[in-house]
């Protein structure tokens, strides 16, 4: 058998790649969708120590992060054009620009039977952001004006991100990473996480969260209510406080063949089964939008070995029940169990970053969407002009 100190950072590993959610409060909850550990995860306690070790990073308690996810819709086999791609990529050359970004590979949506694009870009203040994308260079696609009409749409999602609403970690410390990904890319340090691998530990790392009341949370139910009109139009949805989004991501770069070969062959498919089964059980999850997505080369837009889930629930709450009560993430962590046990090889890289948005820090537009996307098909919404 392995020893101990392999056995506890497999456990790293294990828990980490299981969305690196964290499991129930240890509050008891009234809420009426809490059903019990059905998943085989390990209960364990405040004031218990971690069984395996964890860096999260060293960031200015003052500051405001700002997140933007811009997504594209393609339906009918559309794409964009070459031109605009380099337009993309040169604004994020001009001043105030994101510290950090990310491009997607195009995947398939089989619920809303089109494909999709991402971009995700991270400033470290409001001011910055709202500069850059008033500044010639950003605004002429960013605001998704040029997708009005025609086979493309495009969404943004902006989470301003006070530094009390959010946290983040590394698995480590033998995968210590260098640069740290997501809004810890700016990181003046890292240290060992005490605050993991028990009940709650996720909820008590967020400032805005530790030992406040749950109660309200669990008032954030979910009903399907999408707009008349979407396509033609610009739409703005305003969701309500505490919509709680996690980004949790997977590096295989430095695997080895043979756990290359489990994580695509295996666990991979797992984990998109998980990831399917959120986006299209809104209600029964609280889950507003899943998907999983491939990063791409900045340049030549070709799939890479990262991936990443972005995820949006109703709150965290709803994202605590997913982790401790749903047999699909349950599937995950036993996959996960069973494929990796016994090999010795660590060479998967995992980070995650998990935030829950006060009222008014979360803004989301629709340029000629599908009326079912993300938050346009929860929340109400308004015409705005682009």
């Amino acid at each position: 058998g392995i020893n101990a100190e392999v056995h506890g950072s497999l456990r790293f590993v294990i828990a980490s790649f299981s969305f690196f959610f964290s499991a129930l409060h240890s509050r008891e909850m009234s809420c009426p969708f809490r059903k019990g550990n059905g998943v085989g995860l390990d209960i364990r306690e405040a004031g218990m120590a971690p069984r395996f070790p964890s860096a999260s990073p060293v960031l200015d308690e003052n500051a405001t992060y700002v997140r933007a996810i811009y997504t594209f819709q393609f339906r009918d086999e559309a794409t964009l054009e070459a031109s605009m791609y380099e337009r993309i990529r040169a604004s994020f050359a001009i001043e105030n620009a994101p510290y950090n970004f990310y491009f997607t590979t195009k995947q398939r949506d089989e619920k809303l039977e089109l494909d999709t694009q991402s971009v995700l870009a991270y400033w470290d203040s409001k001011e910055k952001f709202r500069a850059w994308s008033a500044a010639d260079g950003a605004k002429e696609w960013c605001t998704g004006r040029p997708w009005l009409n025609g086979s493309i749409g495009f969404y943004s999602q902006i989470s301003i991100l006070p530094r009390s609403s959010i946290e983040g970690m590394f698995s480590g410390p033998e995968h210590l990473q260098d640069p740290l990904d997501g809004f810890s890319r700016i990181a003046t340090d890292q240290y060992l996480e005490q605050e993991h691998d028990r009940l709650g530990a996720a909820r008590d790392r967020i400032p805005d969260l530790k030992g406040k009341p749950i109660e309200a949370e669990c008032e954030s139910v979910l009903a399907i209510n999408p707009p008349a009109k979407s396509y033609g139009v610009a739409l703005k949805v305003t969701p309500p406080a505490n919509v709680c989004t996690i980004i949790t991501a997977q590096n295989w770069t430095e695997c080895d063949p043979e756990e290359k070969t489990i994580y695509v062959d295996k666990l991979q498919p797992v984990l998109q089964a998980g990831v399917e089964h959120l986006a299209t059980h809104p209600v029964d999850t609280g889950c507003i939008s899943a998907t999983l997505n491939t990063w791409a080369n900045f340049h030549s837009l070709a799939a890479i070995e990262k991936s990443a889930c972005v995820a949006n629930f109703a709150s965290m709450t709803h994202l605590e029940v997913w982790t401790w009560t749903h047999p699909k993430h349950g599937a995950i962590y036993k996959t996960f169990m069973s494929e990796l046990v016994g090999i010795g090889k660590f060479g998967l890289r995992l980070w995650h970053e998990i935030n829950v948005h006060a009222a008014g820090n979360l803004e989301c537009s629709f340029v000629n969407c599908h009326p079912e996307t993300s938050f346009l098909a929860f929340y109400p919404s308004e015409e705005i002009e682009v």
